[in-house]
């Protein structure tokens, strides 16, 4: 059966999403639990650059480590997230690929739960400076709430923190879930149908 031949429901497709999960790409290590307790009416869980005036307190245990696509969008500041499951696609889009630390967090200014993806890898000062933000202990985390500023002349994100004003209490599901829940069915490239992977993939011939 040709992938061109299924035929899905709006339903069919809500009930998808709600139970979409996201595998990580943990290289061995182990990040903790990545559970936590229950939270009535926390409502949707979305991709978010915290703001640089929004004090924010970071699930640390629950971060885990996936290789997303980070696709730039014509006239916006934020990429579209893309994840590509594990075959012929993944490889194909290889180079579109990086390794991101995913984080839920709380943001005390718009009093919801997100998610990043930080970019910790590579040879850069900007992801060097973000090391300190997350090697600190364990019980660290619940008791303070930061601020990350980037500094354009340093190259370099600046991490402000004070005491925490709020108690979140953080969603139940896994963040793997929570990545699926705001990634949706739309942002997997699970098909050279996609759009954005005829976007990205299709770059032409090599001039020599």
């Amino acid at each position: 059966m040709n992938m061109s031949d299924l035929k899905v429901t709006a339903e069919e497709v809500e009930q998808a999403t709600a139970h979409l999960e996201i595998p990580s790409d943990d290289d061995g290590g182990d990040d903790g639990d990545h559970t936590s307790s229950v939270l009535s009416g926390r409502g949707p869980i979305t991709i978010r650059r915290p703001d640089r005036r929004d004090w924010i307190i970071v699930n640390r245990a629950a971060a885990i480590r996936v290789r997303l696509a980070a696709i730039p969008v014509d006239g916006q500041f934020e990429p579209e997230w893309y994840y590509v499951p594990q075959g012929e696609i993944r490889d194909a889009l290889a180079k579109e690929l990086k390794l991101f630390t995913v984080v839920p967090y709380y943001s005390t200014l718009k009093k919801r739960f997100h998610l990043y993806p930080f970019g910790l890898g590579g040879d850069s000062s900007w992801a060097d400076s973000l090391h300190v933000l997350f090697n600190q202990a364990p019980d660290w985390y619940p008791r303070h709430q930061v601020r990350i500023v980037s500094s354009r002349e340093d190259s370099r994100y600046i991490v402000h923190f004070r005491a925490a004003t709020a108690k979140p209490v953080f969603p139940i599901e896994s963040t793997n879930a929570l990545l699926g829940e705001a990634l949706g069915p739309g942002r997997i490239i699970d098909s050279c149908e996609h759009p954005r992977y005829q976007k990205v993939a299709n770059i032409g011939e090599v001039l020599i």
